[in-house]
Parts: C-alpha cells; sequence; structure tokens
C-alpha cells in the first residue's frame, strides 16, 4: 500500500501519532536513559571507592592494633651536651648505626657545611634514608637517645616502589 493512496486525513493521523511516540521517547525514556548512565557512573565511583578501603583495610588494622602497645615506660631524655667539631667526622657513621639497628638503609647524610666554616652553634643535616613504615619508629626512638640532637626541622615521607622513604633536616648543638 503506497502513501500517496492514503487519505490526507489519514496521513495526518499518522503524522501526529508519530510525532507523540517521538515526543513520549524524547520526554520519558531519554531523561531515564540519560538518569540510568549517571546512575552506573556513581556505581563505578562507589566500587572504585571500594576497593580502595579493601586494600587499605589491613593496613589501618595494623595501625590500630601497633597504636594499642604501650610506649616504654622508661622513655628519659638524655642529659644534652654538644657535639665537637672534632667528631663531626662520625655523624654519617652515627645515623648509619641507628638506621642499621632499625632496619632502615641509609641513601645519605649531609652535614651543612658552611655551619662548620662559620663556628656556629648548630649544624643542620639532611638525611634520607629507605625502609619499613613501622621501622622509623625505631629510628626516631634512638634518634631520641642522642644527647646533643638540637630539633627535627623536617620530616617527609614518600613511597617508593615496596619502601618508604623518609626525609629529615635534624639539627644538632654543636661546639
Amino acid at each position: 500500500m503506497a502513501i500517496s493512496k492514503l487519505p490526507p486525513r489519514s496521513i495526518t493521523y499518522l503524522l501526529i501519532c508519530g510525532g507523540v511516540v517521538l515526543a513520549f521517547i524524547l520526554l520519558a525514556i531519554y531523561p531515564y536513559h540519560k538518569a540510568l548512565g549517571d546512575m552506573d557512573m556513581e556505581i563505578q565511583k562507589i566500587n572504585a571507592k571500594i576497593d580502595e578501603q579493601k586494600i587499605l583495610y589491613p593496613v589501618f588494622q595494623e595501625l590500630l592494633k601497633r597504636s594499642r602497645i604501650k610506649a616504654p615506660a622508661s622513655l628519659t631524655l638524655p642529659k644534652k651536651e654538644i657535639l665537637s667539631r672534632a667528631d663531626t667526622g662520625r655523624i654519617l657513621s652515627i645515623f648509619q648505626e641507628i638506621a642499621e639497628r632499625s632496619n632502615l638503609e641509609i641513601k645519605s647524610v649531609q652535614p651543612d657545611v658552611e655551619a662548620l666554616i662559620d663556628n656556629s652553634e648548630h649544624l643542620m643535616v639532611d638525611v634520607a634514608m629507605t625502609g619499613a613504615f613501622f621501622d622509623f619508629r625505631n629510628f626516631f626512638l634512638q634518634l631520641g637517645e642522642l644527647p646533643y640532637l638540637k630539633h627535627i626541622e623536617r620530616f617527609q615521607i614518600r613511597t617508593e616502589k615496596d619502601a618508604r622513604e623518609i626525609n629529615l633536616r635534624i639539627w644538632l648543638s654543636l661546639g
């Protein structure tokens, strides 16, 4: 049956019905389709957050377990002393020894040479090392036992492959 043989009134009804169906699709179905697409994106974001939480949960449990460990009651601050200028050559070996006892690896120890030249009362030392995150606690406990430790200016941790890298700027009393 050809369209030219249909009465004009039928063609009009056919166009009106087609327009109603098209309007129904545009006004009713398309917004729901778009909303479903938005919900799928939201579901993907939430699933990514859930996966992230599944990965971080064991680390959280370990931190929680370690936070319940009581600090040693015998933490005493050493009597403050001054590092002699003659002993500044031992700085690298001192930090290496502390790092080895803490299962850490020293990457670099860089004292501020200008402090040695200018007869300053303080020596700034930049220390970079790598190791497991929980071994840094032991390092800091031993570092606190140094009698000539003035203060720690900078403390920075970065993740590198399987280990963490820690960068410190430490001030030592110098005489």
